[in-house]
């Protein structure tokens, strides 16, 4: 999501109350991010990366022994499904959205993503196809903000 939403929906220099909002959700215990994904987030030198460096630890979730049998349970259906190439497995259980997806199930969140399923993808394993096979509850960004009731609103 936050790839994205820097990219494309909310670049940091012309929507800065998303991520004044992101921050603020934190802190009210409502979002946070797998240190997997955090990780991937600061291994690239941009502006986002600097933003994730200037949260609190507390942002991150880290792997635990409790994740084990969400994480086995992700890695049997993703190898359990044949229309997946070698590499989109591979690929998928070596990246941040196997955590991401996993971990959910663990503590029972519900993943944000700009992700769309794609129940025909052989190429690349999505976000929301691991979610419902592991009955995880998924959002889109602007969905997130409806349900929180968010509003950006112009200071004059």
């Amino acid at each position: 999501m936050f790839i994205e939403a820097k990219n494309r929906h909310y670049p940091f220099v012309v929507v800065p109350a998303f991520w004044d909002w992101l921050v603020r959700a934190h802190e009210a215990g409502l979002v946070f991010v797998p240190e997997k994904a955090y990780d991937e987030v600061v291994a690239v030198a941009d502006e986002l990366a600097e933003w994730f460096k200037a949260r609190p630890r507390s942002w991150r979730i880290a792997a635990t022994a409790a994740d084990q049998p969400a994480l086995k349970a992700l890695s049997v259906w993703v190898t359990g499904q044949s229309r997946f190439t070698a590499g989109a497995v591979s690929d998928f259980l070596s990246k941040a959205d196997y955590y991401l997806v996993a971990q959910a199930a663990t503590i029972g969140c519900t993943v944000v993503t700009h992700e769309t399923p794609s129940p025909d993808s052989k190429k690349i394993v999505k976000i929301p196809d691991a979610c419902t096979a592991l009955g995880v509850r998924y959002m889109n960004p602007f969905k997130m903000l409806q349900v929180e009731q968010v509003r950006f609103r112009l200071s004059t």
